[in-house]
């Protein structure tokens, strides 16, 4: 694919070319409709499982009329200062009932019926014909659009499956036609639907690790202050913070504040603070550590960053330059990747795990070292301030 100094090199379609310098709109439905009748296209198709991969062009494109391809052209003559500095198109799949084919290709996706939009709101494509192959419900056809395609990095939500294109404006698309095909590879048919379910629990695994993460960082921030005596900065912390914080964790903070305060100043300092939990109760329950939390966090993350790793290697390993003017298409065949790649990335990513391993431990015998030090040192002065009530009742 042919990249340029933006985040849209993110993206890595079977075709793609910068805006700058195509022309219009003819020009660019030209380019495009040349590019995916090549053989190279098609063979990269069959290559990814489709049998007998044939591109049949959007009939209704001929029509300087059609309302769709009206849009389009309005809205890239009006973007066309930014689009040729920074502009790159890509065609990108859909897939869908094969009922809805028709319309589709005369009027484009309709913005009235998005729905579920988990990635932000726009209209959903894939890159790859294979991961859009479980959204045609049976049908041997698959929509396929010239986009603009968004500046990645800064547009895409964090946890988007990374073969997915999100786009926003309903009027940076154009169905171009259709993919046909007579079967597809079994294999690439459960892959995509593996491949999604995976990627999806994976992202709900980051985002939980990273939710108690965050709160066991507030509760301990809390905690710490209590222990140093810092009475108002604790206080300021959970003023701003404690709506982020579990049931579990705001009894556990108040423990540690009915130890430090009088029972009748505690509402003056924290507001709606819960009954504290017990001692009996915090043995019998499991309380996040926040160096454990933190590991746990780190080692989900690194099991997405793997998977999306490989599945941009797998994804994007054999490349091809098809004639005519910078259009590039990439693919991979059903072989997969070569074992040397694959072992290579492994051992780079079992290698800078192990390094950040060893930093986490040694942060976490920091952290170790430094609460010892406070409780002991808050021990000590319980220990006067009990010896002193006993001197004053005798």
């Amino acid at each position: 694919m042919m990249s340029n100094s933006t985040d849209v090199e993110d993206y890595r379609c079977l075709v793609s070319s910068q805006y700058s310098g195509i022309g219009g709109t003819d020009a660019i439905i030209k380019r495009f409709h040349d590019a995916c009748q090549s053989r190279d296209f098609t063979e990269h198709c069959r290559d990814l499982g489709f049998v007998e991969a044939q591109f049949r062009p959007n009939p209704h494109l001929m029509d300087a009329g059609n309302g769709r391809r009206q849009k389009f052209s309005q809205s890239i003559a009006s973007d066309s200062v930014e689009l040729k500095n920074l502009g790159t198109l890509g065609v990108v799949f859909h897939g869908t009932h094969t009922s809805n084919i028709e319309s589709i290709l005369k009027d484009g996706l309709d913005m009235n019926k998005r729905s579920g939009q988990a990635y932000g709101p726009g209209e959903y494509f894939s890159m790859y014909p294979g991961a859009s192959i479980s959204y045609c419900n049976g049908g041997l056809e698959l929509l396929m659009f010239v986009v603009v395609l968004p500046r990645a990095l800064t547009t895409r939500k964090k946890y988007c499956p990374p073969d997915y294109v999100v786009v926003d404006n309903n009027c940076h698309h154009l169905p171009i036609g259709v993919l046909k095909f007579t079967s597809v590879d079994e294999e690439v048919r459960s892959t995509s639907n593996t491949r999604r379910e995976t990627f999806i629990k994976l992202c709900k695994e980051v985002q939980m690790k990273s939710q108690i993460k965050d709160e066991t960082e507030i509760k301990a921030a809390i905690i710490k202050k209590l222990i140093m005596n810092d009475i108002d900065s604790a206080a300021n912390i959970y003023a701003n913070k404690n709506l982020l914080l579990k049931e579990l964790s705001r009894r556990e903070v108040s423990w540690y504040v009915h130890q430090k305060l009088d029972k009748a100043v505690i509402p003056g300092f924290f507001t709606n603070l819960p009954y504290p939990m017990g001692l009996d109760e915090m043995e019998g329950v499991k309380l996040h550590n926040l160096d454990t939390v933190v590991k746990e966090e780190r080692e989900a993350k690194d099991k997405l960053e793997i998977m999306k790793a490989r599945n941009a290697l797998t994804d994007a390993t054999l490349g091809t330059k098809i004639s005519g003017g910078g259009v590039m298409c990439g693919g991979v065949g059903r072989a997969g990747l070569p074992v040397g790649i694959l072992t290579d990335m492994d051992e780079r990513w079992h290698g800078q795990k192990k390094r950040w391993q060893i930093e986490l431990r040694r942060e976490a015998e920091r952290k170790r070292r430094m609460e010892e030090a406070v409780v002991a040192k808050n021990a000590a002065a319980r220990t006067t301030v009990v010896q002193k009530r006993r001197v004053s009742l005798v």
